[in-house]
């Protein structure tokens, strides 16, 4: 009997030991292929209108509520736009996100924090062949460099790398060759 519950109990504390905080060493399939985290850490995902505990429309107290951390600070997004920033854990580190407001509601959120990644495992750093095979219905557009747009999602990702342009009849820069080394600097949604 001693061996019965000493047996439960050693199994109890493996199965402890299998949190998500272990995920990095579990992997999956993704649909291109690559593998992605198995499990999905809540506080990092990114959904649509979501980033870890923020939302979209969210009030400046329910955002402070899920970050009591949050201090007032500034996105440069074509100039000064403000934000409640989330800093990072560690000292002069970059925040972890950016939630730019109006009326003190959340419209927009923003990180370049690592640790997030969609609902289909697009991370920082991936390169554009990933973020192409994951989300085939991307549009890049450009503004003050390149966003690759996943409008059903509204995702937007800044990338970054070689790529050739040319000019459409209406004077737009349109992209025209994506070389390898482009890679997902920034997400956001909103």
């Amino acid at each position: 009997m001693k061996r019965l519950y000493f047996g439960l109990l050693c199994l109890c504390v493996l199965r402890c030991n299998d949190s998500p905080d272990s995920f990095s060493e579990k992997k999956r399939q993704s649909k291109s292929g690559d593998s992605v985290p198995a499990v999905v850490v809540e506080d990092f995902l990114v959904k649509t209108g979501q980033m870890g505990k923020a939302k979209i429309g969210m009030t400046k107290a329910e955002f402070w509520q899920a970050y009591p951390n949050a201090k007032d600070g500034v996105v440069m997004i074509e100039g000064e736009i403000p934000s409640w920033d989330v800093p990072s854990e560690e000292e002069n580190g970059k925040p972890i996100l950016h939630a730019t407001y109006d009326s003190d509601t959340v419209i927009f959120l923003i990180t370049e924090d690592t640790r997030f990644h969609t609902e289909e495992g697009i991370k920082i750093g991936d390169n554009y062949k990933k973020l192409k095979a994951t989300y085939p219905e991307i549009k890049i557009t450009f503004a003050e460099g390149y966003l690759a747009n996943v409008a059903s999602k509204r995702y937007s990702f800044f990338i970054e790398g070689e790529i050739e342009t040319a000019q459409d009849k209406e004077g737009n820069m349109i992209p025209v060759n994506i070389g390898e080394q482009v890679q997902v600097k920034d997400i956001s949604t909103q």
